[in-house]
């Protein structure tokens, strides 16, 4: 069943603020159109998009928010500027989790989560997600100004003109179960001060970007990882950042000519130290 916001008035849960009446169900199909709608600590639907600038607020010191999407989240061009959903900048003190995956259809230029705020204590995120983009999408999924984001996933695949993760004063880990890939043409993570790992993962498709763009210091680890078809320019990472690799297909790498102790190899084309 469709499940349309009528008013910016409740939260998620006031049931008159929805056509046709109640609460989102997990079988629902929601559209925040063009109202601001508040989190509530127990949300579920089967597909959320906002067709006219809509978006959910979480705030996060009001307790623990979790949003459940049984099929997936459809971004689009219609998105609020400033996400889809969007993390309050006030001291955090509890936990946005989110269930479910996130696709983004070619046009769509918005970012998906949002917080502004430079307090590196700020966020903390959990996304249990599977991510796909179009050919064609663009600009940062997750923009973060501090704090910690985790994604679980089985899939990551961006086709688009975006980054995964443009963040400042941030950590970030992504675990990738079963050896899943993550295929992208642009950096996983750019930003100032970045603290990345990433756990079990198949790095793939890095065509034409480094796969993190890491200035200001940070830190930036891969375990049990393996690169798939790495070019010349782009395996790792350009910045000045500690960085560690401990990979699955270090022959395979040494087959390409990758020199790990040299600075101006393709793992570390900045001024960072590290292992491999």
């Amino acid at each position: 069943m469709a499940k349309v916001r009528n008013t910016s008035s409740g939260d998620w849960d006031t049931s008159t603020a929805w056509t046709p009446n109640g609460t989102p169900e997990a079988g629902d199909d929601v559209d925040l159109v063009n109202y601001q709608v508040v989190a509530t600590a127990s949300m579920v639907c089967k597909t959320l998009t906002s067709s006219n600038q809509g978006f959910l607020y979480v705030d996060t010191t009001t307790g623990n928010k979790v949003l459940t999407v049984t099929d997936k989240i459809n971004c689009s061009s219609t998105d609020h500027a400033q996400g889809l959903i969007q993390i309050s900048d006030a001291s955090l003190t509890y936990t946005f989790t989110l269930n479910g995956d996130i696709y983004r259809p070619t046009g769509s230029s918005k970012y998906f989560c949002y917080n502004s705020s430079i307090n590196a204590n700020l966020f903390l995120g959990i996304f249990n997600s599977d991510i796909l983009s179009d050919v064609g999408a663009s600009n940062n999924i997750f923009l973060a100004g501090g704090g910690l984001i985790t994604i679980n996933s089985e899939s990551i695949v961006l086709n688009g003109n975006d980054i995964l993760l443009g963040t400042s004063y941030a950590d970030v880990v992504i675990n990738m179960s079963g050896g899943g890939v993550i295929s992208a043409t642009r950096q996983l993570c750019n930003g100032i001060d970045i603290t990345a790992e990433i756990n079990d993962a198949v790095l793939s498709g890095l065509s034409t970007y480094n796969i993190f763009y890491a200035y200001g210091g940070g830190a930036i680890t891969l375990n049990r990882c393996s690169l798939n078809e790495p070019t010349a320019n782009n395996v790792a990472f350009y910045g000045d950042c500690n960085w560690e690799f401990n990979l699955e297909q270090q022959n395979y790498i040494e087959y390409m000519g990758i020199q790990w102790q040299h600075q101006r190899n393709v793992i570390n084309r900045g001024f960072g130290r590290g292992v491999a």
